[in-house]
């Protein structure tokens, strides 16, 4: 490959690295600190979970138990008393987890779930449909919107909401208020008031961030029909946090897992209201579910009730990980040079044929040095009978076994040689082999007769 080639595959390299790490330092891959809400047990996701979890192991004299398998295995034959936390964006459950769960509150335990989307395997187990018929005030219309935005009492006649009713509620549930800060407040006899305005709002850039804070309505609670007992609430009057009875036991359920996380938890006010929240649980053994988190978007998905394509990507994860992402991007640049280096289409290697050479002369003088070496004169003479002889067998096809006078008579007649030649060479021959001692004349001789054989005969 030329230098040219090179240089533009060294200059590609370079321009891919550089969008590589800048695309990496827009998806936190070069901060010190992860600002998603990852909900993992890490120091430096800001929004994670490592400060509740030591929290709950310096409060109980019994620690935590991590849950890393399916509820349904984790629970098969537990015994012993104690509480299952969940904190996370969403649960995914299938109908043996939730049975699991429900079965394992069911015989006098506790379950506190803090999450943003509430699994229809376990609210059908332990929630009672909302079938009841109320009439509304003429004019007032009740405040309900989705998840994204609030819905315009302007856009609805009047007469569409005169009566309304709690139409086939089978599953709890949440709605979402979205605004900079919150105020969170607790019930119960542990609460300390309102919290600060500015407890929960979000900074980047120095600029407050909108977030979207849940709670469950009123219209969909059922307080009555699940005997349900409201323990907090977030601004003022919208339920965030209730218990949920289920035969022996209690679920807690918490809307809003981002006071949780381990920003909010260095706030002393907001590890009092923590603390406020957890103290619903007396037992000392802590199951922390780890296993079970999902994203929203997959958990509304599983519910049913997806409004929205998630904005994730498929490499968002990836790209999340410093190891991950590094290995990605190392993987698209050898992709891409191997295309570059490989593109050209490659020809066969023609292989150098060597010319052939005569080797007869080679081969004679090689044979000759051996005999000369060698002084057997009368090795030579019986080489140069029975080459003659096989010259007879293959071009006159005469039979050489006996050189008697039939032999004689049949090589005259075919070779046009006269008798008398023919027997000189026989009898030269055959003194030859009764001789002790053959001179180089004799054998010169005798190569002269043959030769004067292949010089007459046709």
């Amino acid at each position: 490959m030329s230098n040219r080639n090179y240089y533009i595959a060294a200059i590609i390299g370079v321009v891919i690295l550089v969008l590589g790490v800048r695309t990496c330092s827009n998806s936190n891959f070069l901060k010190r600190y992860n600002w998603s809400e990852t909900y993992q047990d890490k120091k430096n996701h800001v929004y994670g979970t490592y400060i509740i979890k030591r929290f709950i192991e310096y409060t109980s004299q019994k620690g935590i138990k991590n849950i890393d398998v399916k509820l349904s295995k984790y629970f098969e034959g537990q015994t012993e008393i104690g509480n299952y936390i969940f904190v996370g964006e969403a649960m995914l459950f299938d109908d043996s987890d939730a049975k699991a769960l429900a079965d394992f509150v069911a015989k006098g335990n506790n379950a506190i779930i803090s999450s943003k989307v509430f699994p229809n395997t376990l609210s059908k187990l332990i929630y009672e449909t909302c079938l009841e018929y109320e009439e509304a005030e003429e004019g007032v219309f009740e405040d309900l919107y989705n998840e994204e935005d609030y819905v315009d009492e302007t856009d609805y006649k009047e007469e569409e909401y005169d009566a309304w009713k709690y139409s086939d509620i089978d599953n709890i549930d949440f709605l979402a208020d979205r605004d900079t800060s919150m105020v969170l407040s607790l019930d119960s006899g542990h609460s300390t008031g309102e919290q600060s305005l500015d407890l929960y709002k979000t900074y980047k850039n120095s600029k407050a961030q909108e977030r979207n804070w849940y709670y469950m309505h009123d219209s969909v609670a059922c307080l009555i029909n699940n005997d349900i007992t409201v323990l907090g609430h977030l601004g003022g009057d919208k339920i965030n946090f209730f218990e949920l009875p289920h035969e022996d036991g209690s679920f807690f359920i918490h809307t809003n897992p981002f006071v949780f996380t381990n920003e909010p938890m260095l706030s002393d006010q907001n590890a009092e209201y923590i603390a406020g929240v957890l103290s619903n649980c007396s037992q000392e053994n802590w199951y922390w579910d780890e296993y079970s988190k999902t994203d929203v978007n997959r958990g509304r998905a599983r519910n049913g009730k997806q409004n929205h394509i998630s904005s994730k990507g498929p490499l968002s994860y990836i790209l999340d990980q410093p190891p991950l992402a590094w290995a990605w991007y190392c993987l698209l640049v050898m992709g891409l040079l191997f295309l570059l280096f490989k593109a050209k289409r490659k020809q066969r290697v023609i292989p150098v044929l060597v010319e052939n050479q005569n080797t007869s002369l080679a081969f004679i003088n090689t044979i000759g040095n051996l005999y000369f070496r060698k002084n057997d004169h009368g090795q030579l003479c019986d080489d140069q009978f029975q080459l003659w002889l096989e010259k007879i067998r293959t071009q006159y096809r005469i039979n050489t076994s006996k050189q008697d006078d039939e032999f004689v008579t049949k090589l005259s007649l075919k070779s046009k040689v006269p008798i008398e030649d023919l027997r000189s060479i026989i009898d030269f021959y055959q003194n030859i082999q009764s001789s002790n001692f053959v001179s180089e004349n004799t054998m010169i001789q005798f190569y002269q007769k043959i030769n004067q054989f292949e010089i007459q005969s046709k």
